[in-house]
C-alpha cells in the first residue's frame, strides 16, 4: 500500500467516527498444531481487551491538539498509532525502516493512552546512548517529562512513575528486582533487536516485566535468522506464533531459520503485531549526502606528539592492559593537544599511571604545542562555509579551543554541550536558528535535536563508535530537510584517525549506511567487543604508524565480510515482509 506523503490531518472531532479501542481475541487463528496462550498471556489480553472496550472516542486521536503545532506529523505515523490501539490492543512491534519516526509513533501511541487515562506508569529501555534522546524528544514534542536513573532526584525504579533508562543498567540485579516487583502500564523497548536471544540478562529481564501495554522498536527486526524475531514477538504478543517448535516446523524451511515455508501464513501473522514501514512504501524523499574529507599534512611537532602518545599508551598497556584513561587519551589525540595535555595533567594528579620522567617530558610537548594544524583548517573553511553549519568534537577542551578561534574571526560561535541547562540549550538553538553561524556542539547533549533547518556538519573529531557519528548526521539528515546534507571531516594525514576514518568508515560506508543498516553490520564484527574497543587494542598493540595501517586493514576485511552478511539478512528481510500490506484503519 502507498501511503501520502502529506502531514496527516490532526484528528479532533474532525472526519468520520472510529471503531472503539476494542481488542479482537481470535482464539480460532491460533495454530491447528495445539498452541496454547500461557496463563500470563492470557491474563494480559483480557485486562487490555476490558480497558480498552470501556473507551468509545468520538475522534480517531484524540490527543494530536496537544502537540501537533510541535511536530510535522505524516500518515504513516498517526495510521501506525491508530493499528497499535485500535487492532493490536496497545502490543507492537513498531518496525519502521530507519527516518521514518518510529519514536514519533510511540509517542503518539503514548500520549493517546495518557490522554484517555488508560496509563500513568511508563518505563522506557533503550541503550545508554539513547536515553537523552528519547528524554529530548517526549519532553519537547509530546509534554511529558521523564527522569532517567542518571538523575540526582532517582530514588529507584520502584519511586517513580514515569522513567528512561538503559537497559543494560536496568538488567543489573537490584535495579531488575525493583522493575519486576512492580507492574507499569506502559513498557517501552528501542533498539529491541538486543532481545533476539533468550539466553542473555536483557531477555530476561523483559520477559519479566508486567506491563499492561507493550511498544518495541526496531529499524532491523531480522538480523540474522526467523528464529530471533519469534524471540521479539513472544515478548510482545506471548502465544501468537504457537510454541518454538510449532513454530519452527510450520514456517522454517531450512534447520538455520533463513530458508520460510506457508510464507502467506506467516505474514498475515505478524500483520497482527508488526508495523513496518518502508520509505518506497511512504513515498517519502531523503535528501542526499555528499562527504568531503579534508586530510592534511601536521607539523613536525604534532607528529612527535603523536608518536609519543602512542608509545606511552603501548608500554602502559604492555604493563597494565586496557583502562579508560589510555582509551581517552587516545581518541584525544585525533582532537586537540589542548585535551590531550588536560587529561596527561590529570594522570599525573591521580596516580593512576606510573611514568615518572615520561609523563612529564609528554605533558611538556603537549602544552608547547600552541598551533594546530586542524585548528588553522576549520579556520580555513568556515569562512567558505557561510552560515548555520554545526561542528562536532567529542571533547570539551577541544571546543573551547574552537570557540575562541571562530569568534577571533567575527563568526557567531554559539557552544552546545551536556552541562548546559536546558534553558540555555534551547536559548543556544533559537539563536542559532535565528541568527547561524557555527553550533559547536559535542556528543552529549545533543542527543533528540532536529536540526532540519541546518544541513552542514562537521566533525571535526570523529568517534570510534559508528553509531554515534550516524547519530550526529541524523540530526540534520531526517524527515523535513529540504537540502541535501554535506558532510565534512577533518583529519591529521597518516595519523590514527586518517587510518581509521579512510580504512575502516569510508570502507564500510558509514557515511551513507543508514542507521538501522549499521546495526546489522556492527552486530557481525562486535560479537565478542566493541568496534571501538577493537580499534584501541590494534593501535596499543602496533609498535608504529605502518603497523597501525597495516592491523587495521585487517580490521577492515572483517567490516567487509560483516557488510556482505548484512546484504544477505536485508534480502531474506524483504522476502519476509513483501507485500506486506498494513491495510487500511477507519478513521485514518
Amino acid at each position: 500500500m502507498s501511503h501520502a506523503t502529506t502531514p496527516a490531518p490532526a484528528w479532533g472531532g474532525e472526519g468520520p467516527a472510529p471503531p472503539s479501542l476494542a481488542v479482537s481475541i481470535d482464539t480460532e487463528s491460533i495454530f491447528a498444531e495445539g498452541a496454547k496462550f500461557e496463563r500470563t498471556a492470557r491474563q494480559r489480553l483480557k485486562v487490555q481487551a476490558e480497558l480498552l472496550d470501556t473507551v468509545e472516542p468520538k475522534s480517531a486521536l484524540v490527543s494530536v491538539n496537544q502537540f501537533k503545532d510541535r511536530i510535522q506529523l505524516y500518515t504513516h505515523q498517526t495510521n501506525a498509532a491508530l493499528r497499535v490501539l485500535t487492532k493490536m490492543g496497545g502490543r507492537a512491534i513498531l518496525a519502521d525502516e530507519v527516518g521514518l519516526g518510529k519514536t514519533i509513533e510511540a509517542g503518539i501511541a503514548m500520549k493517546e493512552l495518557i490522554t484517555r487515562g488508560l496509563v500513568e506508569s511508563v518505563l522506557i529501555l533503550t541503550p545508554a546512548s539513547l536515553v537523552g534522546q528519547w528524554r529530548g524528544e517526549l519532553g519537547e514534542k509530546f509534554g511529558e517529562a521523564f527522569l532517567t536513573h542518571e538523575d540526582a532526584e532517582f530514588k529507584g525504579f520502584d519511586q517513580h512513575p514515569r522513567i528512561i533508562a538503559s537497559i543494560d543498567t536496568a538488567k543489573l540485579e537490584d535495579y531488575a528486582a525493583q522493575i519486576t516487583g512492580r507492574t507499569w502500564d506502559l513498557l517501552v523497548v528501542d533498539e529491541a533487536h538486543y532481545l533476539k536471544s533468550r539466553s542473555t540478562l536483557r531477555y530476561d529481564l523483559v520477559s519479566k516485566i508486567e506491563a499492561r501495554y507493550f511498544l518495541a522498536l526496531t529499524a532491523t527486526p531480522i538480523q540474522n535468522n526467523l528464529r530471533e524475531l519469534y524471540n521479539l514477538i513472544h515478548l510482545v504478543r506471548p502465544g501468537l506464533l504457537g510454541s518454538a517448535h510449532v513454530f519452527d516446523r510450520r514456517f522454517l524451511a531450512d534447520a538455520e531459520g533463513r530458508r520460510l515455508q506457508n510464507v502467506s501464513e506467516l505474514q498475515e501473522r505478524l500483520r497482527e503485531v508488526i508495523i513496518r514501514n518502508r520509505r518506497k512504501e511512504t513515498g517519502l524523499e531523503f535528501p542526499a549526502r555528499h562527504v568531503k574529507t579534508y586530510s592534511q599534512l601536521g607539523s613536525e611537532r604534532e607528529y612527535e606528539l603523536h608518536d609519543s602518545i602512542a608509545d606511552f599508551i603501548k608500554k602502559q598497556y604492555d604493563t597494565q592492559g586496557f583502562l579508560l584513561t589510555l582509551l581517552l587519551l587516545q581518541r584525544e589525540m585525533t582532537s586537540s593537544p589542548h585535551a590531550v595535555a588536560d587529561t596527561l595533567r590529570r594522570i599525573q594528579r591521580s596516580g593512576d599511571v606510573v611514568a615518572g620522567p615520561e609523563l612529564d617530558e609528554l605533558v611538556k610537548l603537549a602544552e608547547g604545542l600552541r598551533k594546530s594544524t586542524k585548528a588553522e583548517l576549520i579556520a580555513k573553511i568556515a569562512k567558505k562555509l557561510g552560515t548555520h553549519f554545526i561542528l562536532y568534537t567529542q571533547f570539551r577542551r577541544t571546543q573551547e579551543l574552537l570557540l575562541a578561534r571562530l569568534k577571533k574571526m567575527g563568526i557567531n560561535a554559539i557552544p552546545f554541550h551536556g552541562e548546559m541547562t536546558s534553558g540555555r540549550r534551547q536559548a543556544a538553538l533559537a539563536e542559532f536558528k535565528k541568527d547561524g553561524g557555527a553550533l559547536i556542539a559535542t556528543d552529549s547533549g545533543s542527543e533528540g535535536l532536529n536540526l532540519q533547518f541546518c544541513h552542514v556538519i562537521v566533525n571535526y573529531d570523529l568517534p570510534w563508535n559508528p553509531m554515534r557519528v550516524e547519530q550526529r548526521i541524523g540530526r540534520v539528515h531526517r524527515i523535513g530537510q529540504k537540502e541535501d546534507v554535506v558532510i565534512i571531516n577533518l583529519a591529521l594525514k597518516d595519523t590514527v584517525e586518517d587510518y581509521v576514518l579512510k580504512i575502516l568508515y569510508e570502507k564500510i560506508r558509514l557515511f551513507e549506511v543508514a542507521i538501522g543498516e549499521m546495526d546489522l553490520i556492527l552486530s557481525e564484527v562486535e560479537s565478542g567487543e566493541s568496534l571501538e574497543a577493537q580499534i584501541f587494542e590494534v593501535l596499543a598493540k602496533a609498535k608504529n604508524r605502518s603497523q597501525q595501517k597495516r592491523r587495521l586493514a585487517k580490521l577492515r576485511e572483517k567490516l567487509e565480510v560483516s557488510v556482505e552478511k548484512a546484504e544477505t539478512i536485508k534480502k531474506f528481510d524483504a522476502e519476509v515482509f513483501n507485500q506486506f500490506d498494513l491495510g487500511t484503519v477507519e478513521g485514518a
